[in-house]
């Protein structure tokens, strides 16, 4: 019994011998790594912080951003009125009215001349930020000759003539006293192979070349189509400037709109225009600016260009082009829009 005991306690102590040996001959854990922190690169972004977009435009709002606005001005930051050029051998102009004190109108009649002048531009801007803009005719040494819608109130109006060296701008204030800004107004510029582009404005439910419901050449200059209140001129369409030649322009104004659809159509007038004669329409209507081009307006062809909405302002450009040939008597005679 005494030998067991101590047999035991040597196998014992044998034991904790080999254990004590194996402990000391392990290797040592590693210690446990420091995390890293990787620095985020310039400009990273992991969009935790970030907002959500707003919501996208709606692609089916014909109204435009205000960013999309065209840009007219030929001559941009030349404000004062005055001649400005832009170098040496630039066209000389004369007159060069700083002031036009126009009174009572809706259009004036410019005229003068630009020597050494190859092309020629205008454009009017009125002080609620209307604009319009095409080309001036040029004649022999430069003579020119143009008739232009203008605003009611105080306009900058720019004639900017231009010849292979440079280009020489003439700035005129334009005062125009006892009006009213029109809702809306409606201007159409064309090109040298276009022969009488003719404007029309249709009331809603009215019809093209039907004087009492269409503001154009046989209705609206001389007279007035009775729109909205019966009797009462203010919201009656007028066609202050109609032109019956090249480049244009001509316009068409209306205060006072009756709700519903309007629709703006060209007519190329004459047989002896080209039929790749190429142009715009220019709409002023609540603030908006809309321009809407057109190209390869054929004789004796009908371009719808618009629809205007009211009283929502919307303007719906259009591309429907129309072959009146076959029943042309003093523009077309088919039943349109």
């Amino acid at each position: 019994m005494r030998r067991s005991s101590r047999t035991l306690a040597l196998a014992s102590s044998l034991l904790s011998s080999v254990l004590l040996v194996l402990a000391c001959d392990a290797p040592e854990a590693p210690p446990t790594p420091e995390p890293v922190v990787v620095p985020e690169p310039e400009g990273w972004d992991d969009g935790e912080d970030e907002a959500p977009p707003d919501d996208p435009a709606d692609p089916n709002d014909p109204e435009p951003p205000p960013d999309d606005r065209p840009v007219l001005d030929p001559a941009p930051g030349i404000e004062e009125p005055g001649v400005h050029d832009d170098g040496t051998g630039c066209p000389t102009v004369t007159p060069a009215d700083a002031l036009i004190e126009a009174g009572a109108v809706t259009a004036f009649a410019f005229a003068g001349t630009a020597s050494g002048a190859l092309a020629a531009e205008f454009y009017v801007r009125g002080r609620n930020e209307e604009e319009i803009a095409g080309e001036i005719p040029l004649g022999a040494g430069g003579s020119y000759a143009i008739t232009l819608p203008v605003f009611c109130g105080e306009n900058v109006v720019k004639r900017v003539f231009t010849n292979a060296s440079c280009a020489t701008t003439l700035v005129t204030e334009v005062v125009t006293t006892d009006c009213a800004d029109a809702d809306l107004r409606v201007t159409t510029v064309w090109d040298a192979g276009g022969a009488d582009w003719e404007l029309h404005l249709v009331k809603p439910g009215g019809a093209l070349n039907d004087n009492a419901t269409d503001c154009t050449w046989t209705s609206c200059v001389s007279t007035r189509p009775d729109w909205g209140v019966a009797g009462e001129s203010a919201d009656d369409p007028r066609k202050d400037v109609d032109w019956l030649g090249s480049f244009g322009p001509e316009n068409i104004l209306l205060d006072g709109l009756e709700a519903g659809v309007y629709t703006v159509l060209v007519e190329h007038w004459s047989s002896a225009g080209s039929a790749d004669s190429d142009g715009r329409v220019i709409i002023n209507v609540a603030g908006k600016l809309i321009v809407i081009d057109i190209e390869d307006l054929a004789p004796h062809h009908v371009w719808t260009a618009a629809r205007i909405h009211w009283p929502e302002a919307i303007v719906e450009p259009l591309v429907e082009v129309y072959d009146c040939s076959a029943n042309w008597s003093g523009g077309c005679r088919d039943a349109l829009p």
